[in-house]
């Protein structure tokens, strides 16, 4: 593992024998990066007093009409602010499909991960409660 590490999993969950769950993996791992997906989108900016540029503003859309014009303008945002994974992931707005469904409204966002160029997808839940697991 390139500079692995241990943590708190996201989403916060208690495991089996009630103790918190963890993570150990690398920066490049496709669950960590899935993990920093959600991280990032759930996240509004300004939210972590130290990373000011850190999130984005998905959730002044959540009760916007459900039309393309809406759907187009959460992918610009999706994009933008996944910008932070340059590094590590390449996404485009034609790599995020928007989904609403009742109170729900999904990103399903198809991703490389540039250091292996291996295709993967991650379902994010961007209005809505997300089923706790």
């Amino acid at each position: 593992m390139r500079g692995g590490y241990t943590g708190i999993s996201f989403p916060f969950r208690i495991g089996n024998k009630g103790g918190v769950v963890l993570s150990t993996t690398d920066r490049y791992s496709v669950p960590h990066i899935e993990e920093s997906i959600q991280q990032i989108l759930g996240t509004m900016f300004g939210e972590r007093v130290m990373e000011f540029d850190f999130g984005c503003d998905l959730d002044t859309q959540v009760f916007e009409p459900n039309e393309p014009v809406t759907h187009n303008l959460l992918k610009y945002q999706i994009v933008e602010a996944l910008k932070t994974f340059e590094k590590r992931i390449a996404v485009e707005r034609e790599d995020i499909d928007i989904i609403a469904q009742g109170e729900k409204i999904f990103a399903n966002i198809h991703f490389t991960v540039i250091s292996y160029q291996s295709e993967h997808n991650v379902t994010v839940v961007l209005g809505g409660e997300q089923d706790g697991s």
